[in-house]
């Protein structure tokens, strides 16, 4: 690894312990709860027909709620989900809002034994990405621009790379995870289109 790519690894890793602290810090169950609410007053969501959610972490915005009314609303509704005990992970469709969807816990319990390192392993991603309209990616941080912190593993940086160039991709952070630019970001990072708080959609600069 050169210097300057140690240097990025180092940024990365101090901002995501910076993150993670400034997350402990905040009220997520209603941050969830508003961010929820103002999703689903929105028309973001109405005209499209496959989505890509996510089953949150303890460090990230929940979108059960919004998950719910996207099913009752008969769209396709898709969640990462980890493949038996490895860090690979396939693209499953959700039907049932009482099972556990995803087992990305499992994975959250891989990260905080790694500490927050890259994970270099490669993703089993059978599926067509193409496939999707909208997209709401989590993240640890983002920046004005759309560009976005994830834990190391690089699986949306590969879900971006892949989805047709039509379709919508929202970050979803709170207010305080956003900042002016981050600094740490690479030739093969992707932006989103907007980033929604709980001050609601902001399309990126």
């Amino acid at each position: 690894m050169d210097q300057e790519l140690q240097s990025k690894s180092l940024q990365k890793s101090e901002l995501r312990a910076k993150a993670k602290q400034i997350f402990s810090s905040l009220n997520l169950k209603d941050l969830s709860l508003k961010l929820n609410s103002i999703l689903s007053e929105s028309d973001i969501w109405q005209n499209a027909r496959s989505i890509l959610c996510y089953s949150s972490l303890r460090d990230e915005i929940d979108l059960s709620e919004t998950i719910n009314l996207l099913r009752k609303a008969n769209k396709n509704i898709f969640l990462p989900k980890v493949l038996s005990n490895s860090i690979d992970l396939s693209i499953n469709p959700h039907s049932n809002p009482h099972s556990n969807p995803c087992a990305y816990t499992q994975l959250a319990h891989q990260l905080n034994e790694l500490n927050g390192q890259a994970i270099t392993e490669s993703f089993k991603l059978e599926f067509d990405f193409s496939k999707l309209d909208l997209l709401f990616i989590p993240g640890l941080m983002f920046d004005e621009k759309g560009y976005r912190l994830g834990r190391g593993m690089g699986f949306y940086d590969r879900v971006l790379a892949q989805i047709n160039p039509r379709a919508v991709t929202i970050g979803i952070i709170p207010s305080a995870l956003i900042v002016p630019k981050l600094a740490c970001i690479e030739s093969f990072d992707l932006s989103v289109h907007y980033l929604f708080s709980e001050k609601g959609l902001q399309k990126v600069l």
